[in-house]
């Protein structure tokens, strides 16, 4: 799949294309979780979602739907860009404008609202450390994943301006382009997850379950060790359950990859930062966690994490979780 965004968007049903951008700087205590994907209702149009997690617990957050910085060398919205300057290893994503400033534990009891404003500004280079992995072959597995995929792990680096505040990025993070029909239409849960440890391994994870059917609908995982992928194999231990899951958003999460030299067996030690989002049916997202009946809504969390291997190993990375709820249906 070509990294630029596609000239001519086939007459397809329900068709998307997304790129996201996710980090954790575990110096700083930073997470970084940019996403900007064609709008459903205009696929010319881009929607833009920018959050920047900071370490004292607020959360600057901007979403927005345009296409006046868009280009055939990247997607753009009205204030965010990215520019695919080298497919596969360089990209740069560039931002400036008005966000709220919120904290994270209000974004979880409640979707972003208008209000004072502050400038953001930043450039942020993202150079690939990793072969690029194709999921491709998974998409056609569900409706809700896209039929075109690719991730690939790689370094973030750049300053982030918040009003006369500066704030440096500089860690390992992932990148994501995906493409294909995606519809989100039932009761899901699904976990995206990258790290690093502290020895260079690095480990990419994503799995998704329909309530109702026995077992993952997808379940996918790559190994990075020396600079060499391996295929690997998932197994979740700490699954967030369908029902009565809120309080348990921050709790350890166990995990094995399995491949043909081992496994690996880590615990998701510490949750630093969460930056709260709402997906609504048939396919959009929005900043801030809704609730709008008597049962609970469905609610995604970009966390930035601690890892630890059961050998003793560190690392650090990010974590996105669909926490299970009746799913918000937006009108047709």
């Amino acid at each position: 799949m070509e990294e630029y965004p596609i000239k001519k968007v086939p007459d397809i049903a329900n068709w998307s294309e997304n790129f996201a951008f996710a980090c954790f700087d575990p110096v700083r205590s930073i997470s970084f979780f940019c996403h900007i994907g064609r709008w459903r209702r205009d696929l010319s149009l881009w929607r833009e979602v920018v959050t920047v997690a900071l370490p004292d617990g607020t959360v600057l957050a901007h979403r927005h739907i345009g296409s006046a910085r868009a280009t055939e060398r990247g997607p753009g919205g009205s204030n965010f860009h990215v520019d695919v300057v080298e497919p596969g290893k360089t990209f740069c994503l560039a931002f400036l404008g008005g966000v709220r400033r919120i904290s994270e534990a209000d974004l979880f009891e409640g979707p972003l609202r208008d209000g004072p404003h502050y400038r953001l500004g930043f450039d942020v280079t993202f150079e690939g450390v990793a072969p690029v992995w194709d999921l491709s072959s998974e998409g056609h597995k569900t409706e809700f994943m896209g039929a075109g995929h690719v991730e690939q792990f790689g370094r973030f680096t750049g300053d982030i301006h918040i009003g006369a505040d500066v704030y440096k990025l500089d860690t390992v993070g992932n990148r994501d382009h995906s493409r294909g029909p995606r519809v989100f239409d039932s009761n899901i849960r699904h976990i995206w997850l990258h790290g690093v440890l502290d020895d260079g391994t690095m480990f990419q994870l994503y799995e998704g379950e329909v309530a109702g059917r026995e077992g993952p609908a997808f379940s996918e995982a790559n190994l990075v060790i020396g600079g060499v992928a391996h295929k690997g194999r998932p197994i979740i231990h700490d699954r967030l359950p369908f029902t009565n899951n809120r309080g348990l958003v921050k709790d350890p999460v166990r995990f094995s990859v399995e491949h043909s030299g081992g496994a690996l067996h880590l615990t998701a030690t510490k949750i630093e930062r969460t930056i709260s989002m709402q997906s609504t049916s048939p396919n959009d997202m929005y900043i801030g966690r809704r609730q709008e009946d008597a049962d609970q809504n469905t609610t995604v969390l970009e966390q930035g994490v601690r890892y630890k291997t059961d050998d003793g190993r560190t690392g650090y990375g990010h974590l996105e979780r669909l926490v299970p709820g009746k799913l918000l249906v937006d009108p047709a």
